[in-house]
């Protein structure tokens, strides 16, 4: 064999080899979730399934989409619920531990692209029934939980109001293309 013949051979394979390894690569980030996860108040661990998560704030987080338990422990208490990861968005966690888990406060927010350029936004509560503030508009109140497909993409915020739980605020942005669903956990007040 010839020099070239055996120096293109070697050149075409490390090309396909490349390619094989960025495909791969890229399949695999297209199924891959973003988890942003900050806990204040006071110190916690948590999992993601399988995934141990003990440092906070918890930046780009990735592990393949699906729905997982996601579990917080602290010194007092242990709350379990699911959170789900879709491909290429990022899904937040923010909590306020409380000295009890009634007195804890939590958002969890949650992407999923959707077939068209519209925006919706769902909104629930623990426990459901708080009326909830649209960009402080009471005029256009609703309980939770409700489902929105009218309003603008851009910043927002929403303040869910319950009696015998702490007021929560929330800022949040909604996308062209994309269903925010909000889970608001409403601390009860001491």
């Amino acid at each position: 064999m010839s020099k070239n013949y055996i120096l293109a051979l070697c050149t075409a394979f490390i090309l396909v080899i490349s390619t094989l390894i960025f495909i791969i690569f890229f399949q695999e980030t297209r199924h891959q979730g973003h988890l942003y996860v900050n806990v204040s108040g006071g110190l916690a661990t948590a999992t993601l399934g399988s995934y141990h998560l003990d440092s906070f704030p918890l930046v780009n987080f990735t592990a393949p989409v699906g729905t997982y338990p996601f579990t917080l422990k602290t010194d007092t208490f242990e709350t379990t619920f699911p959170v789900t990861l879709t491909a290429g968005t990022a899904t937040i966690i923010d909590w306020q531990i409380g000295t009890t888990l009634p007195t804890s406060s939590g958002l969890l927010y949650e992407l999923q692209s959707l077939d068209n350029h519209q925006t919706q936004l769902t909104v629930k509560s623990l426990p459901d029934q708080a009326l909830t503030e649209i960009d402080y508009d009471q005029q256009n109140s609703q309980i939770t939980p409700f489902n929105l497909d009218n309003l603008s993409a851009g910043e927002h915020s929403l303040t869910l109001n319950l009696p015998g739980y702490t007021s929560l605020t929330a800022p949040f942005t909604l996308t062209p293309g994309y269903h925010l669903t909000i889970t608001a956990n409403l601390a009860q007040k001491q």
